[in-house]
């Protein structure tokens, strides 16, 4: 998960180890990241008699109160740490405070510095020239699959979970994409199943749970005519209860209403399909997936959908709550994924 470079001896060379550097910077997007390694390293590091302080960096930081802790240790401490968490806006006064904290730090002082970006600190920062030499900066990105592989062996460790070799192989292969969703997830694991060993059931029961279901993904699912993925989706939103069921209708009734549109106009003239994607930008970033349902979607089974919305819109205002509501979002979904076509008026 965290490569460290010794910036020193070479700007481009990897260590797995900790060497003793005066001080460290660590850049990464997931402050949880930043934390976990700053806490890796204040174990390696703090000796007896440490004095530890940490500022998060703002507008309302007392600068004179960190300036005067650096120059006038207390005599009871043999060493001092200061751990500074610094925005994503690096401000010019903020660079300026942090070469008056470099100028006075002496031989027992050590820097713990946390940025979003190590670009922000490469642009001639005369500060980071100034400690350059006795620096050491960590990468806490993950970017590959092998840096995955070690910030999920480390992490199960640090929430102290303990999981079968099912659910780790599970967890290595769904939850790359998102660092964040990551964390949050292991997190609440490790709480509900404290000191027990986890088996692959227990996170698919969680994660089903834990997922927030959107208008949006039952959309997409519908458009991939995916009966019953929409159908789970929507009964997850139900239970979840964050979204009214009058927003839910809209969303499906502005796609049906757009679909219609489109079923028309593409008759007339493919040109001005186009340019109508263009200009609906929701629409364009979907563009092939809806086409592809225009052309497998009748118009008669949109008019049908449309007709059960218009019941539906009445039956949500009487009572919202009612099992009839759900059951019609069940049958708009069917006839929309092609499993219940409407039969055809003869003329």
């Amino acid at each position: 998960m965290f490569y460290m470079e010794n910036l020193s001896k070479n700007k481009n060379k990897k260590k797995l180890l900790i060497k003793r550097n005066k001080h460290y910077i660590l850049f990464g997007k997931e402050n949880f990241l930043l934390q976990m390694k700053t806490k890796s390293i204040l174990k390696k590091i703090k000796k007896n008699f440490t004095l530890i302080y940490k500022f998060d960096i703002d507008l309302t930081t007392d600068w004179n109160f960190l300036i005067k802790k650096v120059e006038n240790l207390d005599l009871f401490y043999k060493e001092l740490i200061i751990i500074l968490i610094l925005p994503k806006i690096i401000t010019e006064k903020i660079n300026k405070n942090i070469y008056t904290i470099v100028s006075f730090a002496k031989e027992n002082i050590t820097l713990i510095i946390n940025i979003f970006d190590i670009n922000d600190i490469n642009k001639e920062k005369f500060w980071f020239f100034k400690i350059k030499r006795n620096i050491t900066v960590i990468n806490c990105n993950i970017k590959n699959e092998k840096q995955f592989l070690f910030f999920i062996k480390e992490i199960l460790i640090y929430f102290k979970i303990n999981v079968d070799s099912d659910s780790k192989k599970f967890l290595i292969k769904n939850f790359r994409k998102n660092i964040s969703f990551t964390i949050k997830f292991l997190k609440k694991l490790s709480v509900l199943y404290d000191k027990k060993e986890i088996k692959i059931n227990n996170i698919k029961n969680l994660l089903d749970n834990y997922i927030i279901q959107t208008p949006k993904k039952l959309i997409n699912e519908i458009f991939l005519k995916n009966h019953k993925q929409s159908i789970f989706i929507l009964k997850k939103m139900k239970v979840q209860n964050l979204f009214d069921p009058i927003i839910i209708l809209r969303n499906i009734q502005n796609n049906i209403i757009y679909l219609i549109h489109i079923k028309y106009k593409n008759k007339i003239n493919n040109f001005y399909l186009n340019f109508f994607l263009y200009i609906n930008k929701n629409y364009e970033k979907n563009k092939h997936l809806i086409i592809n349902f225009s052309k497998n979607t009748s118009i008669y089974q949109l008019h049908e959908s449309i007709n059960l919305i218009l019941f539906l819109e009445i039956q949500i205002k009487k009572n919202c709550k009612s099992k009839i509501v759900w059951h019609v979002f069940e049958k708009i979904i069917l006839i929309l994924c092609g499993f219940k076509t409407p039969k055809i008026k003869k003329k």
